[in-house]
């Protein structure tokens, strides 16, 4: 992004092209993981140990419900509830 600012390219180019270019990772990553066994999609192959399985099942869920509270919380309770989402403080307001 640097390098194509530095040549003289628009923000919206750039913009355009970091989206592009995630995209496009994702994609190679999906394309190279790929298989045709519904066990090896679904389930890892059950090569994953079940507590780390519950780790990030935990961290998934812990991770969008943090996200929907702490912007209702940010919505509804001003600015100052920002510390939360800074930290988890604590510190009420």
């Amino acid at each position: 992004m640097a390098i194509g600012e530095q040549m003289g390219m628009s923000a919206k180019a750039i913009g355009v092209a970091f989206v592009a270019f995630t995209i496009f990772i994702y994609a190679l990553i999906g394309y190279l993981s790929r298989t045709a066994q519904a066990d090896a999609y679904y389930v890892a192959g059950r090569q994953v140990p079940t507590v780390f399985n519950g780790m990030a099942t935990a961290a998934d869920w812990m991770s969008g419900a943090s996200f929907v509270a702490m912007a209702g919380g940010i919505y509804f309770k001003g600015y100052g509830y920002m510390a939360l989402l800074v930290g988890w403080t604590g510190v009420t307001y």
